[in-house]
């Protein structure tokens, strides 16, 4: 069996039963507060760390809290957020030399920052879970080029969530929702059919319709399609518009 990484030692005197663990962390996707048998471990700045910082991956009651206290990289190293919750309380992101994350669980934004290209090989963020914006009128923004690879959801239940480093692929199974705004306004891929109620695609052409969703496309090249669903093995990429469009 592989080894699992080492943990930090935490406020509670043990780990509390799998079965208990699982519970709550189902409790989280549902509600998107932090269990009571959640065990916490803290980023606030440097080089994160995976096995150090927080177990890998993260597992149903593990909580990473990534606070307020200086710039944070994620510098050629992976994060699996496996059925934990990543809380993303402060401070932008900086993903370097071709970092990876991949969240199945829940990945919560509460405030208005970044995730940012810091340089080397282009990293990834890889999201078959929930992408949340929980907190913040204003925006989150995925930028610089970094490969966010969504079949997901994208929930913006507070400002929004902008997509604006032209890295964004969107595959089969994507799901936009939150009384927020999910905005994409870089060059993005949608790949088949995606849902949508919020998803705005701003001075960008329109990708393809939705199916059963609600979609705004603003802009000088905006146009949109009848609703349905792209064919089988169909892909529709959405760019800027020039300023000559």
């Amino acid at each position: 069996m592989p080894h699992r990484a080492p943990r930090r030692q935490s406020h509670l005197p043990c780990r509390p039963p799998r079965r208990l663990l699982a519970l709550a962390a189902a409790a989280t996707l549902l509600t998107g507060a932090a269990p009571a048998l959640a065990v916490d471990f803290i980023f606030s700045a440097g080089n994160y760390l995976p096995g150090t910082t927080a177990p890998e991956p993260l597992l149903a009651g593990d909580v990473l809290q990534i606070n307020g206290g200086g710039n944070k990289f994620f510098n050629g190293v992976t994060l699996t957020n496996q059925s934990g919750l990543v809380n993303w309380n402060a401070d932008s992101l900086f993903m370097t030399s071709g970092a990876v994350v991949n969240n199945a669980g829940l990945w919560d934004a509460k405030s208005d920052n970044a995730l940012v290209y810091g340089g080397g090989a282009l990293p990834t963020f890889n999201n078959t879970g929930t992408f949340r914006k929980s907190a913040g009128a204003g925006v989150t923004t995925i930028g610089g080029t970094i490969a966010f690879v969504n079949s997901g959801i994208i929930d913006a239940q507070s400002g929004a969530i902008d997509f604006s480093g032209g890295g964004a692929t969107f595959n089969s199974g994507t799901q936009f929702t939150g009384a927020g705004v999910n905005r994409v306004s870089g060059n993005a891929t949608f790949n088949d059919d995606f849902s949508s109620a919020n998803l705005v695609l701003a001075g960008a052409a329109s990708p393809a319709a939705t199916r059963c969703s609600t979609a705004a496309w603003t802009g000088p090249a905006a146009r949109s399609t009848a609703p349905g669903k792209l064919p089988p093995g169909r892909r529709s990429t959405a760019r800027r518009a020039s300023a000559n469009s």
